[in-house]
Parts: structure tokens; sequence; C-alpha cells
């Protein structure tokens, strides 16, 4: 895959998966898809909410996969223990966001941009050729000196907060065999024009492999590396009329102990109708997007 293709891809499946609460309607506030790799092997995947008017981040959803050196791990802005923040580094030319799981793990990805107030996204570099150390890593925490270095990856704008309203959350940031695992999302149409088709799914352990649901008990299996598999619950709902559709625990699974350990991704998508069809969507395709990532350790 060429890089030119493997922009087009993440930018594609910006469809994923951890958990972001509702925030007043202002056009300087941006969800952002994150994906990327670690060199262990691990990946990450999950979203977060910038404003760009303050520079804040006021939620995240982003879960880590398992390598030879980190288990993976869960960040997850509805938590107490959950923070995020922002510092611009002009030697290097980036700005290094910051989401923290205070003394557990801390997840930092450098992204091009000289101020939040114009921050658009783009590739994650993983070290600046004036550095010593990596800018973009995980570190457990207390901080330690082991520690797994970002090898790649897009942060991608996906919509504001001006379109389609999104919001997913789970009951839970761990699980345990014997738990009920409880899905809720919530979808706040403004009235905006055209129609739009209506994912939610699951991204598994492993970072590919998404199950999706598709209305009642039915499930439907795609891959992260192919938007075309992606399934939706519903397609070519109308947007010009205002409406809100709420919910809440819509979706329960009980662990059994014989389901893959890891970090797993929960995501509501918008898309534009058809957007995903033909394997590839541009940034207006993506009407909106909020991730809850939760864990079986």
């Amino acid at each position: 895959m060429t890089p030119s293709g493997k922009a087009s891809f993440i930018l594609s499946v910006a469809v994923l998966v951890l958990s972001m609460a509702p925030a007043a309607a202002t056009a300087d506030v941006v969800t952002f898809f994150v994906h990327g790799t670690f060199d262990d092997g691990g990946t990450f995947t999950g979203s977060f909410r910038l404003d760009r008017t303050n520079g804040t981040i006021p939620s995240f959803g982003i879960g880590s996969t398992g390598g030879s050196v980190f288990k993976g791990f869960v960040y997850d802005a509805s938590r107490a223990t959950g923070a995020a923040n922002l510092f611009v580094n002009p030697g290097c030319g980036v700005i290094q966001l910051s989401f923290v799981m205070f003394n557990q793990s801390n997840l930092i990805i450098a992204v091009p941009g000289v101020s939040p107030a114009t921050f658009e996204g783009g590739a994650i570099t993983p070290r600046c050729p004036t550095s010593l150390t990596p800018n973009s890593f995980e570190q457990p925490l207390p901080a330690a000196s082991m520690l797994r270095t970002v090898t790649g990856g897009q942060a991608i704008a996906v919509g504001v907060d001006a379109g389609v309203g999104v919001a997913a959350s789970v009951n839970q940031l761990a699980f345990a065999v014997g738990q009920m695992l409880k899905t809720s999302a919530r979808i706040d149409d403004p009235g905006v024009a055209g129609s739009a088709d209506l994912y939610l799914g699951v991204l598994l352990s492993d970072g590919v492999t998404i199950v999706f649901w598709t209305g009642g008990s039915s499930l439907a299996v795609g891959s992260l590396t192919d938007v075309r598999t992606f399934r939706a619950h519903a397609t070519g709902v109308p947007l010009a009329m205002p409406f809100v559709t709420d919910m809440p625990d819509f979706f329960a699974y009980q662990w059994t102990g014989s389901e893959p350990r890891g970090s797993y991704v929960f995501f509501n998508l918008v898309t534009r109708a058809g957007a995903l069809a033909g394997g590839s969507a541009t940034r207006p395709d993506l009407l909106g997007l909020a991730t809850a990532a939760f864990s079986f350790p």
C-alpha cells in the first residue's frame, strides 16, 4: 500500500473505537480519530475531542493493544483517574498530546502543529531529529525506564460539533469473567442536509476485527483494513429533520472467559449515506464519531 493509500485508508476507517461525552456545540471543538503502531507490535486506536479555542481536551477514549513489552491499556476521560493535556514543542514543530490514567499509564503522541487554534492533525512524529528520546510513546506510571515507542500513525479530524453529535459509552473500564458489558449510544442531529448511514461496533483486541451491531440481536463481522466490510444498523437516514436517538444499554454481553484478553474499543460512527461502499471516504463524508475503550485483562 502506498503512503497516500495508507492515509486514505486510515481516514476512511476513522470509525472506531473507545468514551466521549457530548459537549456544547462550537465550531472550534473538533473530534480526531487516532490510530498507530508501537515498536513492540502493539497498536492504539480511538478518538479525542480538542477545543481549539482554549487548547483543552475535554474527552477521549483510546485503547492500546498488547505487544512484546506492554499488555495494552485503556485511556478514558470519563474515569476519575483520566486526564489529557497538550503542549507545543516549537523546536520540533509539533504539538504533543498526552493522555494519562494517573498512577497507571501515559500515552503521548506528537503531531505537526504550531498552535491548538490551527491544529488539523496529521502524521504522528515518532521522534524529532533533535530529540535524544522518543516524542511519541507509551509508558507505565509511576514513570519507569521501560517504554514502547510509536513507530507511525495518524490523527485525523473527522467532524466538528456543529454537525451531527454522537456519544458512546460502556458501563465499566475493565471486565472479569461473569460480568456484564453494557453499551450505550446517542445521536443528536440538529438538522443537516443529506442522509446518513449509522454504525455501531466493537474493535476486538487484535486491533483488526470488528463486530458490528446491525439491530436487535443481529451481529456482523468486518475488518478495520477494509471499510467495505463495515455493516450499518441503519442506512439512508434523512438528516434534514432534527432528531435525537438515545440508546441506553442497547446491547449487553456476559464475559465467559473464552474471549481474547486485551483492550477493546466500542464506537458510534455516522457517515454520509453510501460513503464507505467504495472502500474509501473523504473528511466531509465522516459526520460524527465517538469511541469508548475497555478491557478484558
